[in-house]
């Protein structure tokens, strides 16, 4: 049985996209009312410069992309080494 491979930069585009938009939504809920500053201050953790004004938004969003892109490649490739 023959299994189909994955793309890496695909996988990585859809990682990379998905937790960017789930940074930069709570990113702006928590810029207009309280809600999601849990998340925020443990986001902070992870991306040095992610807050919630405009330019931390961006660079938070930014860099979640580039963090699960590359996580999604590497997951991508290490599956097509396996199949």
């Amino acid at each position: 049985m023959s299994y189909a491979k994955l793309s890496p930069k695909a996988l990585g585009l859809t990682f990379g996209l998905l937790w960017a938009l789930i940074v930069f939504s709570f990113g702006i809920l928590a810029h207009f009312s309280p809600i999601g500053l849990t998340f925020i201050n443990s986001v902070q953790t992870i991306y040095v410069g992610y807050s919630i004004d405009w330019s931390g938004i961006a660079i938070g969003t930014a860099l979640a992309f580039i963090h699960l892109f590359v996580k999604g490649f590497i997951v991508a490739v290490i599956y097509n080494l396996f199949v």
